[in-house]
């Protein structure tokens, strides 16, 4: 309900910007401020990287969120963040004086946040903003990877090198946990274990043999947890809902729009993709931060478009 009442929020907020400038100023707070949290990132990095003495996994001691406190709740709007910063970039040459800094920040930390969805869907971002644009820099795009896995420190490559293995025990839960969401599916196809309860039965749906995950609050998949939660009709819902919000988004793109108006209906479908993407590693849905961000991202365009 708490979902809900966000998005009926941010409908009654967001036409009080009723115009792209407006909602471009807050663009510039939110790109500060996600910078900002980048910098606390990298910060608890570095130190837990010089001073950490335990025995702990470098993924759970180095990990870190920034201001967001988690990393999951940081990938999530980071997504977002990248989105705009992006579309920032290219809109306003005037800009680069702050917006340079502020983007090496925001990729550094996307990079030393280890967390694997972010670094998938930052790579597809940049892939599709550069392909959009038709940026000649997209010819360099492919070695980026080898790049970032030579410079970085030993985590990241550990991390980057792990991801690859069928056996790494994050690949392995999430398959354990795509089968368990089918298994609650084919058992409740209509209405679903019912809402908060997949984390709670989850156990029920395993073999004697089948290791216990640390977690395993959610399912780690937007469609399949809302599907095994809620059942087929609200999944079927879900899908239509966000099909129809591209389209409109689309649709939104007039002819003779000014460079605000461009900026803001461009970050509203990169910032979509981002977030459904992400959505297929992630229960990134769960987080309220990353909803906010992301009801305000797509609301701009269709809020300008209705007045």
């Amino acid at each position: 309900m708490r979902h809900l009442l966000l998005i009926a929020a941010l409908f009654l907020l967001v036409p009080g910007l009723n115009a792209a400038s407006e909602q471009i100023l807050v663009w510039y707070g939110i790109a500060l401020a996600a910078t900002l949290s980048s910098v606390f990132l990298i910060v608890h990095f570095a130190w837990q990287l010089l001073f950490y003495r335990g025995d702990l996994d470098p993924v759970v001691y180095l990990r870190g969120g920034g201001l967001l406190h988690h990393w999951m709740i940081y990938g999530t709007v980071e997504i977002v963040v990248l989105a705009g910063l992006l579309e920032l970039w290219h809109f306003f040459p005037e800009h680069h004086w702050w917006l340079l800094p502020a983007c090496l920040v925001n990729a550094l930390g996307i990079i030393l946040s280890l967390t694997r969805m972010l670094w998938i869907c930052s790579f597809l971002l940049l892939a599709l903003h550069l392909i959009w644009h038709r940026s000649r820099w997209l010819w360099a795009l492919p070695g980026a990877p080898a790049v970032v896995f030579f410079l970085t420190p030993h985590a990241v490559r550990s991390r980057l090198a792990d991801s690859l293995r069928a056996d790494y025990y994050p690949n392995a839960e999430r398959i354990q946990m795509l089968r368990v969401g089918w298994k609650m599916i084919q058992e409740h196809p209509l209405t679903g274990v019912g809402p908060g309860r997949a984390g709670e039965l989850y156990t029920k749906y395993l073999s004697a043999s089948d290791p216990i995950p640390a977690y395993h609050g959610h399912l780690h998949n937007n469609l399949v947890q809302l599907t095994a939660e809620f059942g087929l009709p609200v999944a079927l819902a879900a899908t239509l809902f966000v099909t129809v919000l591209f389209w409109e988004l689309r649709k939104a793109f007039r002819p003779g729009m000014n460079r605000d108006q461009q900026f803001v209906g461009c970050t509203a479908v990169l910032g979509l993709t981002g977030f459904v993407v992400s959505g297929l590693f992630d229960y990134t849905y769960g987080h309220s931060l990353g909803l906010i961000l992301l009801c305000f991202t797509v609301l701009s365009p269709l809020a300008s478009n209705a007045e």
